[in-house]
């Protein structure tokens, strides 16, 4: 467990008291080290300051906290994950959300994927088998299953380890096809669940809206094992595709967000923290 994951809401309203004594600009909580790769170049340098939490309950529970005790500028941005299907009955000014499931999914759903597909797929590899236009759609079909299956653990608290069942494992690199059977059959032995019983809630789950199901994490797995196989990347060595997509979603795509909008109101009452 790193030092981040470890920390109390208690913890991080310590450091940001700390931080208070020598420093008079914004706080952004967020969840992890991926957030703060996102926001980096994001936020105004030198006049934001961003915290990683080491998780949403605590980032949600600190910025709470502080905004109890009075302490100003200080914002938590987490990924919505199934908030879309069970909003939360009391809202937090000092709480926002991502558009979708969570910020990768923000940047898959948007024109930034198939900028990055211009740049470094194979075209012929892609024209060859017509999926440029619908790539995303593509993905989508194949993060579904396990999008699902991530929502039947969260309701019905299976608590299943979803590191177990990686889109790596059950994703055939050469056709791109998933193995369904060996999927749920793998949930169903970590749920410890009958796969009839588990078969019925897949039927139950929704499956729209898609990009509020599916988990970023999972997307970006399944469009890496697209490069490695169906599309064939160009530049494979130096390939990131985390870095390639934060690159491609530019400030274009992230002033048309919801979540931009709602940063530029919390703005407006408090402090600037966007570099535009």
């Amino acid at each position: 467990m790193s030092i981040a994951a470890s920390k109390t809401a208690h913890t991080v309203l310590s450091e940001l008291k700390m931080m208070l004594t020598g420093f008079r600009g914004a706080f952004l909580l967020v969840e992890g080290n991926a957030d703060i790769r996102f926001w980096k170049g994001r936020t105004r340098y030198g006049a934001t300051r961003i915290v990683d939490c080491g998780g949403k309950p605590t980032a949600k529970a600190a910025a709470r906290m502080a905004t109890g005790q009075g302490l100003k500028f200080i914002l938590a941005v987490v990924d919505r994950d199934f908030e879309h299907f069970f909003p939360e009955a009391t809202q937090c000014d000092s709480i926002l959300t991502t558009d979708t499931h969570d910020i990768e999914t923000m940047m898959l759903s948007s024109q930034a994927l198939p900028n990055v597909l211009s740049v470094y797929a194979d075209l012929d590899a892609v024209y060859s088998i017509s999926i440029l236009d619908r790539f995303a759609d593509l993905v989508l079909e194949r993060a579904l299953l396990l999008g699902k299956l991530r929502y039947i653990s969260y309701v019905n608290i299976h608590n299943v380890d979803f590191d177990k069942l990686s889109p790596y494992k059950f994703i055939d690199a050469t056709s791109w096809t998933l193995d369904v059977d060996a999927l749920v059959a793998a949930y169903c032995t970590l749920a410890k669940v009958d796969r009839h019983q588990v078969d019925s809630l897949i039927h139950k789950t929704p499956s729209t809206p898609a990009w509020q199901l599916v988990n970023g994490h999972d997307c970006i797995a399944i469009v890496n094992i697209a490069f490695k196989g169906v599309i064939r990347a160009r530049h494979t060595k130096q390939f990131d595709l985390d870095a390639s997509l934060r690159l491609a979603y530019n400030e274009g795509f992230f002033s048309e967000s919801l979540l931009y909008r709602d940063i530029k109101a919390w703005e407006k009452v408090h402090c600037p923290i966007l570099t535009s």
